[in-house]
């Protein structure tokens, strides 16, 4: 029998207890003849011998509870330890899917034979899904052969050869498909990564404590579109080359190259879990599950990808968002949002409470409605490198700073577009005909004065900038150079609302000092105020009309409580009133 390590007299004191110990169990001399051969066991006998080792673990953690149930009265550490190493036998012992087995094997065993076959097959419920062989079986004698390991997911197979040093580099491995796209070349890398990064944390030390806590995630390497060819799915045949080389959104067509991704991930309390995620929503769900975990502790993170063609691409890409995405919600401001491009559609990232999760956003018009939301405080936007292309938005919330409306005026041909973050960096957006800067900025001005004034918001002053489209590409911002002028204006349009009854609205709009009311002119009180403002203008040009006040109950800004407003409830109601004084 051996006996491990350790010194000589450590050696015959384990020896006499083992003996002592055969001799009481009444063990024939075969059966220790037997255990001293492990070194050259074969894998069956392996998972024959597992079985029986982890009937008996199993039978001592039910023990262990037994007793821990029975003695409740038995507090302090010796009570707290007997419940942390049943919660460690739990983890060694129970099975389930998409959970790696460990084989009970000494450092020194010596498993044969070192050649495995992977087949992919059809399952009863079928789906696709992979065996696992010893030896070298052809697809002919696959229905006679015992197999070692089933799975609906290669990784699960692959994580289970690895983990249990099973597969080396002299190893012969021989592969059946069906409909997976995988060469052997492509299984052989995946196992080499495998192999690697389940080594770099295998010395990882244990502790008891660890079991004190929900177990929490050490480490993970994600496999991508393993057996997958991206560009199977196009009828031409032809390979996707493109200057837009986002894995996320690819080529002209936008195209998402992540088609599945499998999670290998290491626990604090040792054990190896596999987990699918299917799509480019799958993926997105795994990143999200990745950054809730390194919240609260960082984890180790890698990704691996050896399809034909933009292996590379695709790795760097999932790293790289990772990375970034960690940066961002790991800063201290949590209500922070991360806006990426995922096909043809974007996808919002947002802090709600103590995780982070997200939702799709099918085009750019959706995308500007979601930021227009009110918030409840301060919530950055930070944009993806790749999310928005000929757009100055993920410049403008560059710039954005908490508790400061900002107005950034963009003029291009026949018109000139509005940007303004308020200061919880919710967005307002509206076109306008083409006019100066100044004369624009000049409405807008007077009506967020009037507002500062009249109303207590979290806004400590207005800055205005000008967005200009460089040629070489790309935007820049800039002062405007603006200074409101309050003697400027020609004509004071306030605008007052009440509310009558549920969902009824009363208007009274005072242009300068006539007056004009729903309870004389009813609906037609814009159409009469506008006529009049017509009357008014010397040159008779019919322009945009804009008003410079509201004064309005909070029910009909659809908040409850003063401490809910913010500009933006007033520039879209502004809107809405202009709308209809210039219809």
């Amino acid at each position: 029998m051996r006996f491990g390590g350790g010194t000589e007299a450590e050696k015959r004191r384990r020896q006499e207890i083992l003996t002592a110990m055969v001799h009481a169990w009444g063990w024939p001399r075969q059966r220790i003849r037997d255990l001293d051969e492990r070194r050259h066991w074969t894998v069956v006998k392996a998972l024959q011998e597992q079985k029986v080792i982890g009937h008996e673990l199993t039978r001592s953690y039910r023990t262990v509870r037994q007793f821990a149930a029975e003695h409740s009265e038995i507090g302090g550490p010796a009570g707290e330890e007997i419940k942390l190493l049943g919660r460690r036998l739990s983890a060694a012992l129970e099975l389930k899917p998409g959970k790696v087995e460990r084989l009970s094997l000494d450092s020194g065993d010596c498993i044969e034979p070192k050649d495995f076959s992977v087949h992919e097959v059809r399952l009863a419920d079928g789906e696709m899904g992979w065996i696992l062989y010893s030896g070298r079986v052809a697809s002919a004698d696959a229905g006679k052969a015992p197999y070692l390991k089933k799975a609906r997911s290669l990784v699960e197979l692959l994580a289970w050869l690895s983990f249990n040093g099973l597969y080396d580099r002299s190893a012969n491995l021989f592969l059946e498909t069906v409909e997976s796209a995988l060469t052997l070349l492509e299984l052989k890398n995946n196992l080499r990564a495998l192999n690697r990064f389940l080594a770099s944390h295998q010395s990882e030390p244990e502790h008891l404590d660890d079991y004190g806590r929900a177990p929490r995630v050490i480490a993970a390497a994600l496999f991508v579109n393993l057996g997958i060819d991206v560009d199977a799915e196009r009828r031409d045949g032809i390979r996707l080359a493109s200057d837009r080389h986002d894995a996320l959104s690819y080529g002209y067509e936008r195209t998402n190259l992540i088609h599945q991704v499998d999670a290998v991930i290491l626990t604090s309390w040792r054990e190896t879990l596999v987990k699918r995620y299917q799509g480019l929503v799958g993926f997105l769900d795994c990143l999200a599950d990745l950054i809730n975990e390194s919240l609260s502790n960082e984890s180790h993170v890698e990704c691996f990808c050896f399809v034909a063609g933009r292996a590379r691409t695709i790795a760097l890409r999932v790293q790289e968002l990772y990375r970034d995405l960690r940066a961002a919600f790991s800063s201290p401001d949590r209500s922070l949002r991360y806006i990426l491009r995922g096909g043809s559609e974007f996808y919002l990232f947002d802090n709600q409470g103590t995780s982070v999760r997200f939702w799709g956003v099918p085009d750019v018009d959706r995308l500007y409605s979601e930021l227009s939301a009110p918030r409840s405080m301060f919530s950055p936007v930070i944009f993806d490198r790749a999310a928005l292309e000929n757009d100055p938005l993920p410049l403008i919330y560059a710039h954005n700073r908490p508790g400061v409306i900002q107005i950034f005026c963009q003029p291009e041909s026949g018109q000139v577009k509005v940007y303004i973050l308020d200061e919880r960096g919710s967005l307002f957006y509206r076109s306008h005909e083409a006019v100066g800067p100044q004369l624009l900025l000049g409405p807008y001005a007077s009506f967020l004065g009037d507002i500062l004034q009249r109303y207590v918001l979290a806004a400590g002053g207005i800055e205005y900038y000008v967005v200009e489209h460089q040629a070489s590409g790309g935007y820049s911002v800039k002062s405007a150079g603006f200074q409101p002028n309050p003697d400027s204006r020609m004509l004071e349009i306030r605008v007052f609302a009440q509310e009558t009854a549920p969902g009824r609205v009363a208007y009274t709009i005072f242009c300068n000092d006539s007056e004009f009311s729903s309870m004389d002119a009813g609906q037609d009180v814009f159409s009469m105020a506008a006529a009049h403002i017509m009357r008014l203008r010397q040159s008779g040009e019919r322009y945009p009309i804009y008003i410079t006040d509201i004064d309005l109950p909070l029910s009909i800004l659809g908040v409850d409580t003063p401490e809910e407003l913010q500009t933006v409830h007033f520039l879209k109601f502004k809107e809405k009133v202009e709308e209809r004084l210039n219809a």
